[in-house]
This record gives C-alpha cells, structure tokens and sequence, in this order.
C-alpha cells in the first residue's frame, strides 16, 4: 500500500530578469515528511560558498509572492526557493526555506509533486532529503542550482 500525503500547497510567485512571471506550487513540508525540519546555519554558509565557486549555481532576487496553504502572505519573510537540477538525470527539485534571525532555517516545502511522492514512500524521508541538501554542497559539479530570494531585497 502506497502511502499518501495531504496536498497542502505552499504557491510562490516569481518574476525572472526578463520580466515573465511563474508560479510554483510546493507542498508543506511537514506534510511530506512529519515535521518542519531544522536547517542549520553552517549548511547555509556552505552553500553561499559554492555558488560563489560555481558557476552553475546562481541567485536571483525574483520571489514576488509567497502564501502558505491557509493562503497566508509569506511575502515579507526572509524566505530562500531553491530550484536545483541533477545533471545526470536532470530530476528537479525545489526547496522553500525559510531563514530565522539567528541564520538557522526551516523547510518549509517541497516540491515538484514526482519528488514529494518520492520521499513519503522512503521510511527514512528525514533522511534522504538531508542527503539532497548535502548532496548540493558536496557534490556541486552534478547539480544546477539557482536560489531564488525575495524581490523586496534590492
């Protein structure tokens, strides 16, 4: 028997450079994987470091709009979207992280939905995404990775 999460959807909107406008649709976090789980600060100084080294890794100062499943602005947090892609397998994955004024973070949703039903069958789901988010760091070559932060930042 397959198990199955409760779709409730985080959507955030973005407007790119060029001015186009895209919208994504994220599921809760704790939905997927039973709790918000604690991203620690030291992971974050990691990543600032390999997209500063990486020229397949960038930042972009794009999110327009953030509303939680209870359809709550989210907006004016200091939230991070991550859009990664595996080279090998160009599988995506996106990560909504919102940051706390003691630099710490908590993810907040994930998404696209194939990656969500992915990890509610894994039994050890808290697990396998912290592989992922170490995975972005350590193995930086096989991944694409744009960190997309609020617009209201300039």
């Amino acid at each position: 028997m397959s198990k199955k999460f409760p779709e409730k959807s985080w959507t955030v909107k973005i407007r790119s450079n060029s001015g186009s406008g895209h919208s994504f649709n994220l599921y809760d976090g704790n939905a997927v994987l039973g709790e918000y789980i604690l991203i620690r600060r030291n992971y974050f100084d990691d990543l600032i470091k390999e997209i500063k080294l990486n020229k397949a890794y960038s930042v972009e100062k794009s999110i327009q709009k953030i509303t939680d499943p209870n359809d709550k602005d989210w907006t004016n947090n200091p939230m991070i979207l991550i859009l990664a892609s595996n080279k090998e397998n160009d599988a995506p994955l996106w990560l909504l992280i919102k940051r706390e004024n003691n630099l710490n973070g908590y993810l907040a949703a994930i998404g696209p939905k194939v990656f969500c039903e992915y990890l509610i069958k894994e039994p050890e789901r808290i697990e396998e995404i912290r592989k992922f988010l170490e995975y972005m760091v350590i193995y930086s070559q096989k991944w694409a990775i744009v960190a997309l932060i609020p617009a209201f930042l300039m």
